[in-house]
């Protein structure tokens, strides 16, 4: 079988080569014994045959079993083989016992031998043992380890010391081999132990120390301008993280005087790498390593910081001058910081220009513009802001030192832009203000041909300014210009002397007619820049307290009035609107007066002789309510006088019919009328049911002579006869009816604090002194004053004040009311600053002792004003309130006080109840009030929720609206459904 051939022949193959191989250890054995015993070394060299043959005579066996077993299967299965080598492999055994038996006889008869060599080994190893101190001795004092060697030369020596150790090694374990071949006990060399151990701990000592002195050699070739200063921090950190380490790991290590040197080295390099990271700064110049080098001593040279070396700056030795050194390096990061600052100023305002959004073309074409304005420019605003604030903390700076002359070129353009920019700013809005006037009205450059010239010439050199700077938008380059400062302010002040001049002109008009005070200076020129008649109609319920236009028949034809409500009278004579317009103006203000005269006095001529309802309707408003109040000023001075004749019941007899008045005109007011009518009737129940109240109390308290207090302390209206016009009184004082055209503005609900209130302010008014309500918000302080010059048909004129009112806004204010003869009414006085109430008092004194006087003019901002008597000035004040001024107490002896207080809503819902239409005013006013009380008390403080008098007035309107829509309906249920309608979805 081929197979088992061929298996056969690798089997023969493999136990031959063992064979051969098993034969020539043997025969190398065999010959290695037969060397003479001569020397230590060959009797070594044969007791160490003689060991090792008996070591491996177990092994032998098993490998010669294994090629006797081969050859016995290549048999079995009768494979080809030489018949030698299979005589060989059984002799094998035979001659492994002969070997054995050799080697024996041989050790036994080197005993002598051995007991001579023994005694050598044992000297040797006395001496091997003295060198093993000597060599410790001189480690320990001369050695890397000791304390007085630097680690340069420890490094040297450690070289030297390790090939020693490890030729002692060499010999240690020769020596242990002799005395185990001689049997005896085994020296352990101590010092050795412990040298090799001290050398190992140094080796890491030795080991990390050169590394670090590599890694600083290979930076130290580096150049300075090239090196990574990163990776040298990280080198540094690295060796930092491994001293630390190391004693961690090994402990003895923390107690060997090399190891707190390398420590010392490692940390000094770390402690100096921020100094390196602080030079290696791009803010550090040539000159300042001129410095650095004159703080170290080293000669500059011909120095060139692109060719410089770490080792360079290591040679420096710059550590020693921390302090120096920071210094330097700080004030170079400071000047480069600065300069940084001055490179962005400079950019950007080498940047800053006026277009595209910093100018726009102004009026006309935009391609072709009348002129071009700047536009304000927040951006430029701040940035200027900002970069004035950056020098001067730069100038400040002990570092800037170098950059001081760029600083303050910087400072002064900057300032400069600053300058020119306001003045270029107010220039403009002067010139934008008086273009408006004398390029767009002929009619004021026909009335100021001398100031049309002047402002033609600043015009014209504005224009080519502006014009300049669109060609040459640059900020710089415009503001920077030669003498551009000096030309804005010359500019500037030419526009001043031309508007002073329209000042004083429009100061003309205001004083051929007063009423123009009323207005703004654009909104006069605006009248006076047009021929037009009409073009006063916008600014009419500014002239008049409630004429909203004129009536033109024709087109300079005035024949009437339209209040803002929209009833209407016609002047008894029309006027023509011709001429100058404050002339023709002053002609319409008369034939008001007059026409108003007119109709009042035949109104009330009349109302004796017509039913009270038909008369009522057949005249205007405040025609209507004086004609009322002057016959029941009449009615009620007649009973007295019936009750002086011995009538008892006359007082009674004129409340009875007073009640019957008020409920016809309840009545009425529930009847289909017009909605002009409805508001005139509203307004006369409100007047009627105070006097009907009045007459009642005089009942009550039995008032029975003109002469008592209580009604002598009331407003009472007469006509007199001699001066065939209205005449007011009150207590002592005797007021002027004044005409000015109410219309139907409606009046307040008079309570018995409006009555207090209004018999102060008249009796303040007839003592030539002012008015000074004062009380908590909502209390009706300007109300009150104005509802009062409704009654004396006179224009209020009402300024809200605050900080930014001061002395000649005042005194134009003041100007005005004396010449119109107007009242003022200034709300929260108190606002005004500390300093402008004192002249403030000074201007009221003025007017004070004028009227005092009967003077018929008075002097004001240097100027004479005529004074007319029917000026009033009065004040309110909220005291208790943040950010109020005291009054000065010159101020306070100018006026009467009057405390206010929170008015009673019942009689307001009374009144108002009445005028809307209900007959059960005063039960229903009850629940009304008691209910929003409640809710007020009891409900939560949301924003949404109002039960004050504003929300009191829109819901009893709404209940009014149902009362008309059902007027024969129960009234308690015509309420709570307004009530419902009103307050559900709050």
């Amino acid at each position: 079988m081929e197979w088992v051939a061929g298996y056969g022949d690798i089997l023969r193959q493999l136990a031959y080569k063992d064979l051969t191989k098993i034969k020539g250890e043997i025969d190398d054995f065999r010959e290695q014994l037969q060397q003479l015993p001569d020397s230590l070394d060959n009797l070594k060299f044969i007791l160490s045959v003689i060991s090792q043959i008996l070591a491996v005579s177990m092994d032998m066996e098993l490998r010669m079993q294994d090629v006797r077993e081969r050859y016995r299967t290549l048999t079995l299965y009768n494979c080809a083989y030489e018949q030698q080598e299979y005589d060989d492999a059984n002799d094998l055994p035979v001659q492994w016992a002969a070997l054995k038996d050799e080697a024996l006889t041989k050790d036994r008869r080197m005993v002598k031998v051995k007991e001579r060599f023994a005694t050598v080994t044992q000297e040797q190893v006395a001496e091997f043992s003295e060198a093993c101190k000597e060599l410790a001795k001189t480690f320990k004092y001369e050695g890397p380890g000791a304390a007085d060697i630097e680690l340069d030369e420890g490094a040297e020596l450690m070289k030297k010391f390790d090939i020693d150790v490890k030729q002692f090694q060499k010999r240690r374990e020769e020596l242990v081999k002799a005395q185990t071949l001689f049997g005896l006990a085994v020296q352990p060399y101590p010092e050795l132990l412990q040298l090799e151990k001290d050398l190992r701990l140094l080796q890491q000592v030795y080991r990390a120390y050169l590394d670090h002195s590599a890694m600083v050699n290979d930076y130290s070739n580096a150049l300075w301008i090239k090196f990574d200063i990163a990776a040298l921090t990280k080198s540094a950190e690295d060796f930092d993280k491994l001293v630390r380490r190391m004693p961690k790991e090994t402990k003895e290590l923390g107690e060997l005087p090399t190891f707190h040197k390398l420590e010392e080295v490692i940390t000094s390099f770390k402690t100096a790498v921020p100094l390196i990271q602080q030079l290696k700064s791009d803010a550090i110049g040539k000159t300042h390593w001129e410095e650095l080098m004159k703080i170290a001593s080293v000669e500059a040279g011909d120095f060139d910081l692109k060719k410089m070396s770490l080792n360079a700056v290591f040679a420096m030795q710059l550590h020693r001058f921390p302090d120096e050194v920071n210094e330097i390096v700080v004030t170079a990061v400071n000047e480069q910081k600065i300069e940084g600052e001055l490179s962005k100023i400079d950019s950007g305002w080498r940047q800053m220009s006026f277009l595209p959004n910093g100018m726009r073309p102004y009026k006309g074409d935009p391609q072709n513009p009348r002129a071009y304005v700047l536009m304000p420019n927040e951006e430029m605003k701040q940035m200027l802001d900002d970069h004035v604030l950056t020098l001067g903390s730069m100038a400040s700076s002990k570092y800037a030192v170098k950059l001081l002359d760029t600083i303050k070129r910087w400072e002064k353009n900057l300032s400069t832009v600053n300058e020119v920019s306001d003045a270029w700013m107010v220039m403009q809005r002067k010139w934008m203000y008086l273009e408006s006037i004398f390029l767009d009205s002929d009619d004021i450059r026909l009335q100021l041909p001398e100031e049309a010239k002047k402002f033609d010439r600043a015009d014209k050199t504005f224009k080519k300014i502006m014009q300049n700077t669109k060609d040459n938008p640059s900020v710089l380059t415009c503001c920077c210009q030669e003498g551009r400062l000096e030309e804005f302010k010359g500019l500037t002040s030419e526009l001043d002397r031309i508007q002073k001049s329209l000042t004083d002109y429009l100061d003309t008009k205001r004083s051929a007619f007063p009423r123009f005070y009323l207005i703004s200076d654009d909104e006069l020129l605006s009248i006076l820049g047009t021929s037009d008649p009409k073009a006063v109609q916008p600014h009419m319920l500014k002239l008049f307290d409630n004429c909203k236009e004129l009536e033109f028949s024709r087109d300079r034809v005035v024949v009437g009035m339209y209040s803002d409500e929209g009833e209407h009278f016609r002047f008894h004579q029309a006027q023509r609107a011709e001429g100058a317009v404050e002339d023709w103006m002053r002609s319409i203000d008369e034939a008001m007066q007059d026409t108003l005269q007119r109709i009042s006095k035949n109104g009330v001529y009349h109302y004796a002789s017509q039913d009270r309802l038909p008369w009522l309707q057949s005249y205007i408003g405040m025609v209507a309510i004086l004609g009322t109040q002057i016959w029941w000023t009449w009615a009620v001075e007649d009973a007295f006088r019936k009750v002086a004749e011995g009538d008892k019941n006359a007082m009674k007899n004129e409340l009875k019919k007073e009640n019957g008045e008020v409920n016809d005109l309840i009545n009425l007011v529930r009847q289909p009328i017009n909605k002009l009518q409805r508001k005139k009737v509203n307004t006369l129940i409100i007047l009627d049911v105070h006097a009907r109240d009045i007459v009642d109390r005089f009942v009550r308290d039995s008032i029975l002579s003109r002469e008592e207090f209580a009604w002598e302390s009331q407003l009472r209206f007469y006509w007199d006869r001699k001066k065939d016009d209205v005449v007011i009184r009150q207590c002592t004082g005797e007021l002027i009816y004044c005409y000015e055209y109410q219309g139907l503005n409606g009046r307040l609900v008079i309570t018995p604090l409006t009555d207090r209130c209004v018999m102060t302010l008249t009796t303040a008014l007839h003592f030539k002194m002012g008015g000074a309500p004062a009380g908590p918000a909502g209390t009706g302080k300007t109300e009150t004053t104005k509802d009062l010059a409704k009654a004396l048909a006179i224009s209020c004129v009402v300024t809200n004040c605050g900080d930014g009112l001061d002395y000649r806004a005042m005194g134009v204010i003041f100007s005005g009311l004396a010449e119109t003869g107007f009242w003022g009414c200034f709300d929260e006085f108190n606002r005004i600053n500390v300093e402008v109430l004192s002249v403030v008092a000074a201007q009221i004194k003025t007017i004070q002792n004028g009227l005092e006087g009967k003077k018929k003019t008075v002097e004001m901002l240097g100027r004479d004003v005529a004074l007319k008597v029917t000026i009033g000035y009065f004040i309110t004040m909220n005291p208790g309130y943040a950010g109020r001024t005291e009054l000065p107490e010159n101020l306070k002896a100018l006026f009467r006080p009057v405390a206010m207080i929170v008015p009673d809503l019942r009689f307001i819902c009374e009144n108002m109840l009445m005028s809307e239409g209900f007959i059960k005013a005063r039960p229903l006013a009850n629940k009304f009030v008691q209910l929003y009380a409640l809710c007020r008390e009891l409900l939560s403080k949301q924003m949404h929720y109002d039960w004050g008098l504003r929300a009191v007035k829109s819901l009893l309107r709404q209940a009014g609206t149902l009362k008309r829509m059902e007027p024969e309906s129960d009234e308690n249920p015509v309420l709570c459904r307004a009530l419902r309608d009103f307050n559900t979805p709050k």
